[in-house]
This record gives C-alpha cells, sequence and structure tokens, in this order.
C-alpha cells in the first residue's frame, strides 16, 4: 500500500490549473494515484490576483456538489469521488507539551498565552503565524514572561516534531526560583474555503483501466453541480499505478 498521502488541489477558478499550495504557484502535475487504495483529496478554488501581498483569494464553491473522477475523457469514469466534507479554517490547539498549527490554516495568527499560580504570572506572546518556527516561538515565549515584573531569565525549549506540531516547556525565574510554566493558545488563524473527500481506487473499473500494464496515464477531473449546470473546474493528466501486493 502506498502511503498515507493526501493530494491537495488550490485550482485557479480562470485557469483550470492546480497550484501544490497557498499562495504557493508549484503547478500539480501528474499526481500518482495506487489500484486499491482509498485516496484523499483537498479541493479549494482561488482566483489568482496580482496584488504581492495577496497572491491568492479563496473561492467559494457552488455546492458541496462536487465530483473528483479518473478515466479516460468521453468514458466511463475508472473511479469517482461525490461525498465530501467542508474544511474550516485551521485552529492551533494545545494539548501539553504539544502545539498543533493546522496544515490547512492559510493566514491569520495566534498567540500562546503563558501562566503560573503563584507567584502569579500572566503572559501573552506576540502574535506568531503559521510559518512561526520553533526559534521564532521559543523566543516569542522568552520576551512575554521576560517582560512581566518580577520574572526573568525565561527559556522555552521548542522543538518541531511534525507538519506543523511543537512541543513546549518553558520556564521563568521569580525570586531566584525556576517555576515551570503553563501554557495554553488562542488561535485567529483562518483558511481557504474547501472541500474534502476521497476516491475509492477499489473498482472494477480502475482494473479494466490497468489492463496488463504496471502504470497507465489517465486524467484527473473536477466537476461541481453549480445550480444552474454542470461546471468542470480541472482536468490535467494523472498516473494510476498497480501495487505489488493486491489489497
Amino acid at each position: 500500500m502506498a502511503l498515507l498521502t493526501t493530494h491537495r488541489l488550490f485550482i485557479d477558478a480562470s485557469t483550470g490549473t492546480a497550484y501544490k499550495g497557498w499562495n504557493d504557484f508549484t503547478q500539480v502535475s501528474s499526481p500518482v494515484f495506487y489500484a486499491g487504495d482509498t485516496e484523499q483529496l483537498e479541493v479549494y478554488l482561488v482566483n489568482v490576483t496580482t496584488s504581492a501581498a495577496f497572491p491568492m483569494e479563496s473561492v467559494d464553491f457552488p455546492a458541496s456538489n462536487i465530483t473528483a473522477a479518473i478515466g479516460t475523457p468521453g468514458g466511463t469514469p475508472a473511479a469517482s469521488g461525490t461525498s465530501w466534507s467542508s474544511i474550516s479554517a485551521g485552529t492551533a490547539s494545545w494539548s501539553s507539551p504539544t502545539l498543533t498549527v493546522p496544515r490547512e490554516a492559510t493566514g491569520g495568527y495566534y498567540t500562546l498565552s503563558i501562566t503560573n499560580g503563584s507567584p502569579a504570572l500572566s503572559a501573552t506572546t506576540a502574535s506568531l503565524t503559521k510559518d512561526s518556527t520553533a526559534s521564532d516561538i521559543s523566543a516569542a515565549i522568552v520576551a512575554a514572561v521576560n517582560g512581566q515584573s518580577g520574572w526573568s531569565a525565561a527559556s522555552a525549549t521548542v522543538t518541531q516534531t511534525g507538519d506543523g506540531k511543537f512541543t513546549i516547556t518553558a520556564k521563568g525565574t521569580n525570586s531566584s526560583t525556576v517555576y515551570s510554566l503553563t501554557i495554553a493558545v488562542t488561535s485567529a488563524l483562518t483558511g481557504a474555503s474547501g472541500y474534502k473527500g476521497s476516491l475509492a481506487m477499489t473498482g472494477a473499473g480502475v482494473t479494466t483501466l490497468l489492463g496488463s500494464n504496471t502504470q497507465v496515464t489517465s486524467t484527473l477531473e473536477v466537476q461541481c453541480n453549480t445550480g444552474s449546470g454542470y461546471q468542470t473546474y480541472l482536468q490535467i493528466p494523472c498516473v494510476v499505478r498497480a501495487q505489488v501486493t493486491n489489497p
């Protein structure tokens, strides 16, 4: 089986071009799908602007009546996905000692609050963004604690453990005593309007498409029922591969 992957498609509503990420203009070229897998997809509709500050803006799909399909144009789809759920704006969360900054966030900010019971401490970091690094987070915590009366020599050990995941421990000194500090997060992150669903590459159509080949080039299409008709937003080449072990 292939590693669990999510195919993320930021589709330019005007040109039908698929990009890899928010404000990332790297085009998606021939995504690979494996026979027997249930492939996860996220689809976003965007408009490319002429603004350097905001190169992409989110466009709402007319409805959740979306179909993603793989197959030969003019023929019966080898696989299709028609069940979708909306993607909400990403929210940063804290579960000690892990901070999670969601990958689907596209903008906005979050702050960390650092507290202690006795002696009392209540500090809030400057705004952090989805792109803030472990060093940025550590520096923000240290600055927030050291800025409070009676507190000094703050330290924060921040280690990135995954995509958008950080483990954090923070300490501060008051009257020569070092205290372990409590952390919480307040999120004001934003996200693009999109939908997530799946493509089951398990039907007879996939077997027929592959035939005796180990891989074939096919077409990935994303279409939406706008309420007054159908609109095709994307049609790009894709690759369908057979697996060594048949699931």
